[in-house]
């Protein structure tokens, strides 16, 4: 199936995040995402997998690791609300709150 050219232009391949949803909502496949989308998310968990094994491999100390895990968490907490990300989030929340 083809996605028409106009879908394509309301979310850049570089901002397309999957979703899980709970089964009660469908467990199907990214069948219906362009290439490039499914490409861009296969890059980001290689990414991930990289930065995962470059923290294994510093051999930080326990108090290193908790310094690492509170920078990260601030980053992404200002990342998160600078971008207004939540916004979506919260309207997630909201549908899903009206359907139970």
């Amino acid at each position: 199936m083809r996605v028409p050219r106009q879908a394509l232009s309301l979310i850049p391949a570089l901002e397309f995040m999957k979703m899980a949803l709970p089964k009660k909502f469908g467990d199907a496949p990214l069948f219906l995402c362009p290439a490039e989308f499914v490409q861009m998310m296969q890059l980001r968990s290689e990414k991930f997998l990289e930065v995962q094994q470059r923290i294994k491999a510093a051999s930080l100390t326990s108090e290193q690791e908790k310094m690492l895990h509170v920078a990260i968490q601030g980053y992404f907490r200002e990342w998160f609300v600078q971008t207004a990300q939540y916004k979506q989030i919260t309207d997630l929340v909201r549908i899903m709150d009206h359907e139970f």
